[in-house]
């Protein structure tokens, strides 16, 4: 395989460089002529207007927004948070779960009488490990299933329930060879504990799930919310394994799986559990809030920097259906709320650097405020935030030049030091607290107490 791919680049290498150069040729032949055409003809009076050009300036620049934009902004998020919402996941899922811990390590599952069982799904809840499954007709007697996938190498991890760190809260199928089986009793030993385990479904020999309603069993109490096949609709995909999962965690005071970014944006996940429950349209809905929410905050920017409708609204309208945004949104990990934030600080910072030049710092330190505000959240949401920084950085750098350059430094120097001072207490001092702040949870999942955590 490595010869021939090997043998493939030697082959195709003389095509590739000759389409490179092409396309270098090509990029400076259009600069040359783009130049050129731009350039003031000859025998006209063209380059006067190289001279009429006002000197680029920040003051007053903001157009504000009006009743025009009312309509098409409010039907822009109307509709897009309807596409959003659409088919964002089940909300139904098991929420009581039984947790194999101590010497609690197996279950046992009587089902009244000899059943012919064709297959069984299972829900996964948290910790990860292998379950053994055994059926009986006795209770006494019993077979165990193994995995059929097994290979040698696999020597006692032939288990038939997997619920590996990659398999919590999903729909699976017990690995099984082929063929039915029958057994009154069934039994499900953890390998490794503390497990949770949610949800059975059995199927008979016909393969329609099992009436179980006389069965008295918390493993077979929410019947209803078995889906006819394990799917990205009922159970965790992608990233949703760490960040769905860390805001369970967070609600249940466990100290989190996941400590790759800062807690915030799981917390904010966990949220939209809190209030519908840990299924799929719960620990999804936030992150689609947020995805419809960011649009309001982008639709003021643009109509604050372009004072155009059309712009505003059609540069919003790209952002919403773009592929990305959709499908970050409507997915449970903590992309969402790091770009939310990071609009809504460029929001404010642009409407602190386009304020009036004769209005002094008093009067405009607000949209300062709000911006490093948004700031310190986004980077407790999540560290890549940090990166927009150097950004608005760069853009209040602009600011107290083209100020200083407008007005002197006679009559700019003091409010600069004020400027200052304050950027240092918005952008350094009240996000650093916010951060810490936000790792309160991982104290009181290690049973400290909020004094103990405020050093009190």
């Amino acid at each position: 395989m490595l010869t021939k791919l090997t043998e493939y680049v030697q082959q195709t290498r003389p095509t590739a460089m000759l389409l490179a150069l092409a396309v270098i040729l090509f990029l400076v032949i259009f600069f040359i002529k783009y130049k050129r055409d731009m350039a003031p003809r000859m025998g006209t009076l063209e380059w006067i207007r190289n001279y009429d050009k006002p000197a680029f300036s920040l003051d007053g620049r903001r157009f504000s927004m009006d009743k025009r934009d009312v309509v098409p902004l409010l039907s822009l998020i109307l509709i897009y948070g309807v596409v959003a919402f659409t088919q964002l996941g089940t909300s139904k899922a098991p929420q009581s779960f039984y947790t194999f811990e101590g010497d609690n390590y197996s279950v046992i599952i009587d089902l009244g009488e000899e059943r012919e069982l064709s297959q069984v799904m299972y829900y996964t809840g948290l910790y990860p490990g292998d379950y053994d499954f055994y059926y009986s007709n006795t209770g006494t007697s019993w077979v165990r299933v193994t995995d059929p996938n097994a290979t040698a190498q696999d020597t006692g991890n032939d288990a038939a329930m997997h619920q590996s760190y990659a398999d919590l809260f999903k729909w699976q199928y017990i690995s099984k060879g082929e063929g039915n089986f029958s057994g009154r009793y069934l039994q499900i030993i953890a390998r490794t504990v503390p497990m949770e385990l949610g949800e059975l479904a059995l199927y008979d020999g016909e393969g329609n799930l099992l009436d179980v309603s006389g069965v008295d069993s918390v493993l077979l109490d929410e019947q209803d919310t078995v889906p006819q096949s394990p799917s990205w609709l009922n159970s965790m995909y992608f990233d949703e394994i760490y960040h769905g999962r860390t805001a369970y965690e967070h609600i249940k005071n466990i100290y989190p799986y996941e400590i790759t970014h800062p807690p915030l944006g799981k917390l904010l996940i966990a949220l939209g559990i809190q209030i519908f429950g840990m299924t799929p349209f719960g620990y999804r809905f936030m992150g689609t809030f947020f995805g419809v929410l960011m649009l309001l905050p982008l639709y003021i920017l643009l109509k604050n920097m372009f004072g155009k409708t059309r712009v505003a609204l059609c540069g919003s309208a790209l952002f919403a259906f773009e592929f990305m945004h959709f499908t970050q949104t409507r997915i449970a990990t903590i992309d969402t709320y790091g770009v939310f934030f990071t609009l809504l600080s460029f929001l404010f910072m642009w409407r602190w650097i386009s304020e009036p030049y004769d209005r002094r710092l008093g009067q405009t330190w607000g949209n300062l405020a709000l911006c490093g505000l948004s700031f310190g959240i986004g980077c407790a949401c999540k560290w890549t935030v940090l990166y927009a920084g150097v950004g608005l950085a760069v853009l209040w750098l602009l600011r107290v030049i083209m100020k200083y350059r407008a007005v002197g430094l006679s009559g700019y120097g003091k409010e600069l030091l004020g400027t200052v001072l304050l950027s240092c207490l918005f952008f350094v001092v009240i996000p650093a607290a916010i951060y810490c702040l936000s790792y309160i949870p991982y104290g009181l999942a290690c049973g400290y107490s909020f004094p103990e955590l405020l050093g009190q």
